[in-house]
């Protein structure tokens, strides 16, 4: 239990520490332990947390290759291996007496990430995600065909490597469910296309050509003042909303170059000059 602490307290300290990472990163490989679970799927919900019966090992146990095809979608490939405990399982019992203790199972799924720019920011640290997969599942060497409905998370410590863990219920045809774990390391890796060198690649760059910020999906904002430079009207200088771009000191709407009077907000029938004698016209000078 110490020993959970410690490693729980070590990630939760490289977690919040960690910078925000470029998540531009197309290919992902993880290596992890993972375990099978048949007496939890026939028990009730109260006992599924006590008498439940993870098989496995605890070396790294599973490999996993995959690929981003969007910022939502990713589709990936698990190939596992475990040893069952072959007096529990037909203790179950399960549909056909298990003789070797010998279980592999190669996945294949498609994943919907939730750290996709529309729920959560692309460069979340906190990376959930559900699936949905197919797989053969090897007992006693005999091959059967699975349906995976699972979750997952990445914990991402650097801007290219995190944790991984999935759990998933698989559901054979012809054999007993299973819940199945998994938790291990995951990188990421290869940069995808980014001619202008922005950091935002061609593939969600707007401005592709054109050196730009994330804000604006790749587009630039020369002048900093938070409108893009294509619907700026002053691109070179820092300006204000309500003047489309433009210098605006006094904020009347009016921009500084057409304002006669730029430190007082005024009307633009008195070019940018206020009317403190309400009669409509331009206050003469003393």
């Amino acid at each position: 239990m110490k020993k959970l602490l410690l490693i729980g307290f070590v990630l939760v300290t490289c977690f919040f520490s960690a910078k925000a990472q470029n998540i531009y990163h197309p290919w992902i490989l993880g290596v992890s332990t993972n375990y099978a679970d048949f007496n939890s799927v026939e028990l009730s919900l109260g006992d599924k947390l006590t008498q439940a019966t993870w098989m496995g090992k605890h070396m790294p146990t599973q490999v996993k290759i995959g690929r981003m095809l969007s910022s939502s979608f990713v589709v990936s490939a698990e190939l596992s291996t475990i040893t069952l405990q072959t007096k529990r399982m037909n203790a179950i019992p399960t549909k056909i007496t298990v003789v070797r203790d010998y279980f592999w199972r190669l996945e294949s799924q498609i994943e919907y990430k939730f750290a996709n720019g529309y729920i959560l920011k692309e460069a979340n640290k906190i990376d959930p995600y559900v699936f949905v997969g197919l797989n053969l599942s090897s007992i006693d060497e005999k091959r059967y065909l699975t349906q995976s409905t699972g979750i997952g998370i990445n914990l991402w410590i650097t801007s290219q490597f995190g944790i991984n863990a999935e759990g998933s219920y698989d559901l054979i045809f012809d054999y007993n469910d299973y819940f199945h774990y998994s938790a291990g390391i995951i990188v990421r890796f290869e940069n995808m296309l980014d001619k202008d060198r922005d950091r935002i690649p061609d593939r969600y760059d707007r401005c592709p050509k054109i050196p730009g910020i994330e804000k604006f999906q790749g587009c630039p904002d020369y002048d900093n003042d938070g409108i893009v430079d294509s619907l700026d009207r002053c691109p070179r200088h820092y300006g204000v909303p309500e003047s489309k771009g433009c210098p605006d000191y006094d904020r009347d709407g009016i921009p500084d170059s057409i304002d006669i009077c730029p430190c007082e907000p005024g009307k633009i029938e008195l070019n940018g000059c206020p009317d403190t004698n309400k009669e409509g016209v331009k206050e003469k000078d003393e």
